[in-house]
């Protein structure tokens, strides 16, 4: 096919390929093609008749590649009010692209046929038309196939189909011939009824990977704009909040420090001596005023108040009375031993003031403003720290303390087997107005920046004996703390016998990883009532279990970071003695670790009451996306509907994302921050409930029944409120009221 020039474009020749054997080439790679200047002839190897040469390529016109065109059926289309017949016919879409991007359709074009024109239009009765009589003008449609990028503004198109990148993505098919009917008849049902769902849609989340869910949606039928939309099952992917997208960085946050289970203690008392060790929250021996030992504690921290001298303790644990076996009782402790030294710290005489303050807050674990921490991104911590020290005064009578200390208006001296020194005025870091050469214990505060310590998760072995019978039901220490989980327990009365070969005991045995409120205990295990381990002198019991090995580095605390190699949704919880779940992963750990019996590895504990500056971390945030059904397709055909997600932006609060025209909410989907699981994902149905006129009656009905108990209920109310008095003018009492419609003489005395 020959197209003549035309808007600048060379003469241009359109030809099929049937035989391209001996075709000269520059390149074995490709097909073989015509090539700039070469000659054209007709298949015999004449020239006669014919004079072609194939132009230079350029710029804006190769010398030889592909074209789009489209070829169209004949039909009728209903354009401008009137059904118009075209005949098949064809159009180039893009005469020198394989890969054009363009609308594809007709250009209306409109005319007036008159009787000037075409002599058919006269009065055709006879055999010849009679040209004397007015002839009858006739209004004409004619439909050319075209592009719409060759239609001006003020012309007229009809759209058939759309290509993209040469590919038919969208094109009209026998609905559309209906589209007016079926926009008249929807545009009156969403007038009569709004939009709402026929055959309810259900949601199913399922994990796809660490980086998406699927959606899993049923099959149902709605009403959206006036369009019946029978959507079919359909599964769409929802992005987990687990990405860089989901995150938000928060500067210089303060976490509140406040930890509670204190005593007041006379420090001041010319019997106190010392102020204790809180280096190591040494254990305390508690003593009545008879010198019973009637249980022990440990102690983490002094501090004076408006009341008196604060002794923060934990770990108590009450004996037996050995007469009675009834638990003592912890108000008739009046001393506090430090195991340690034998000191004596007094407890407060003030009866108002006995008992134990804070125990709602007796915890160490300072929980972070929002959930979901990225771990790498807490670097460090500042905080104000209460630290002791028990140093010996130079011949001068002072104690230089080191250059970060602060709070001095809240330190406590005493001499190391003496009562607090009120007489010391302490103002700077040098303390003096001391007796020279002599010992004094110190609490003082520091403002220190720590850094996170690191725990690992391993897998550990032990073999336990178990000798006499005394040992059936006694606990087994595993010798570590921060025990995770247990994989198994064995046992075997002889060496002989293979491990795999050995009786298996799990069952039988509770673990206790040791996680307690206020420290890390050793992990153990307890043997089931009724059950008990055997013994003997060859017995021996193996545990494989696993725990998290704490970093050996002084100071610092656990945080998200801490826990190296262990995935965020890993990291574990812990429950208090409240019931309250504390996640570790967002929260500030402050406990220490059992190391003696007496002693524990202790991180410098925050003031009670202060707030701990981290300086930097990122948080994941929640986000709140919506399931709708749209009345327009992704193609853009309107009244088949398609399901969609629509996602909102994730935030620390966040927001529903806008539901555009022409959609249905169905769903909406809460996911938490860090969503990995799909526990993590709240989905609540949106009610769009429909109201057929046997709905509404039953609504009707139930309105008018509300209506009459009302208008009951107020005329009792008024009757009852009626004075009626007797002769004397007091009020009578009602007995009872009778309602009387009086269509009968039922209630009348006549």
């Amino acid at each position: 096919e020959v197209v003549d020039s035309e808007n600048n474009d060379p003469i241009t020749l359109y030809v099929k390929y049937t035989d391209t054997l001996n075709a000269q080439t520059l390149d074995d790679s490709v097909a073989p093609r015509v090539l700039p200047s070469q000659s054209l002839r007709f298949s015999d190897g004449t020239t006669t008749g014919i004079n072609m040469v194939v132009a230079s390529t350029t710029a804006e016109h190769p010398c030889a590649g592909k074209a789009t065109k489209a070829y169209l059926a004949e039909g009728d289309f209903f354009v401008q009010g009137h059904f118009v017949y075209v005949e098949a016919g064809s159009a180039f879409i893009d005469k020198y692209s394989g890969t054009p991007t363009a609308d594809l359709g007709f250009l209306v074009q409109q005319s007036i046929v008159s009787s000037a024109e075409d002599d058919s239009l006269f009065d055709n009765q006879g055999q010849l038309p009679d040209i004397s009589a007015p002839g009858a003008d006739r209004y004409k449609i004619k439909l050319i196939p075209t592009t719409r990028d060759q239609v001006l503004e003020e012309e007229n198109f009809v759209f058939i189909a759309r290509v993209v990148n040469g590919v038919i993505t969208r094109e009209v098919n026998s609905f559309d011939a209906y589209n007016r009917i079926n926009s008249l008849l929807a545009q009156r049902t969403k007038e009569e009824s709004g939009d709402y769902v026929v055959e309810d849609f259900t949601a199913i989340f399922e994990t796809q990977d660490d980086d998406t869910f699927n959606v899993d949606v049923s099959e149902g039928i709605a009403y959206v704009d006036g369009y019946r939309l029978d959507v079919g099952a359909t599964t769409l992917q929802v992005p987990k909040t687990t990405g860089d997208s989901a995150l938000r960085v928060k500067l210089n946050e303060n976490v509140p420090a406040i930890f509670g289970n204190w005593i007041y203690v006379d420090l001041d008392d010319a019997g106190s001596q010392g102020l204790g060790d809180i280096n190591t929250f040494g254990r305390l021996q508690l003593k009545s005023a008879d010198s019973t030992i009637l249980g022990y504690a440990n102690l983490r921290g002094l501090q004076s108040d408006q009341v008196g001298y604060r002794a923060y303790l934990f770990n108590i644990r009450m004996n037996r009375d050995p007469s009675t076996q009834i638990q003592y009782n912890f108000s008739t402790v009046t001393r506090l031993i430090e195991a340690s030294t034998g000191n004596e710290i007094p407890v407060t005489s003030n009866a108002n003031l006995k008992g134990i303050y804070g125990t709602a807050d007796n915890n160490l674990l300072f929980p972070l403003s929002s959930v979901a921490a990225k771990p790498d991104t807490i670097s460090n911590i500042v905080y104000t720290a209460q630290k002791f020290y028990r140093l010996t005064s130079n011949s001068s009578g002072i104690i230089s303390m080191p250059a970060n200390s602060v709070e001095f208006s809240q330190w406590l001296i005493a001499e190391t087997d003496g009562p607090v020194r009120t007489d010391i005025v302490i103002t700077s870091k040098d303390i003096e107005g001391l007796t020279p050469s002599t010992s004094y214990d110190i609490i003082s505060y520091e403002e220190i920046t720590a850094a996170p310590k690191t725990k690992s998760l391993q897998t550990r072995t032990i073999i336990a004996t178990r000798p006499d019978v005394t040992s059936a039901i006694r606990p087994i220490d595993l010798g570590v703390i921060d025990g995770v989980s247990l994989e198994s327990v064995k046992v075997r009365s002889s060496s002989s016998t293979d491990w795999d070969d050995a009786d298996d005991i799990t069952y039988q045995v509770d673990f206790d990883g040791g996680q307690r409120d206020n420290y890390y205990d050793l992990t153990r295990l307890y043997v089931k009532p009724g059950y008990s381990t055997p013994t003997g002198a060859n017995v021996e019991v193996q545990v494989i279990f696993s725990h998290f090995q704490h970093s050996s580095s002084s100071g610092g605390f656990f945080c998200a970071k801490s826990y190296t190699g262990t995935a965020i949704q890993d990291i574990p919880s812990h429950t208090l003695t409240n019931g309250a779940v504390v996640k570790l992963g967002d929260s500030l750990d402050f406990r220490p670790s059992y190391a003696t019996v007496d002693t524990f590895t202790v991180t410098p504990l925050p003031q009670n009451a202060s707030s701990i500056t981290v300086p930097s971390i990122s948080y994941y945030s929640p986000r709140i996306d919506m399931l709708v059904v749209n009345a327009t397709d992704s193609r853009g055909d309107i009244g088949f509907g398609e399901l969609q997600v629509i996602s909102g932006q994730a935030a620390e609060q966040p927001k529903e994302p806008i539901i555009p025209v022409g959609a249905l909410p169905l769903f909406k989907i809460e996911l938490g921050a860090y969503s990995h699981q799909t526990s993590d994902v709240i989905t609540t149905k949106i009610s769009n409930k429909r109201y057929t006129m046997k709905d509404i009656g039953k609504l009707e009905e139930g309105i008018e029944n509300l209506y009459e108990i009302t208008a009951l209920s107020f005329l009792e109310s008024n009757t009852n409120s009626l004075d009626v008095l007797d002769a004397q003018g007091l009020n009578r009492t009602k007995a009872g009221f009778i309602a009387d419609n009086f269509n009968t003489f039922d209630y009348s005395d006549i």
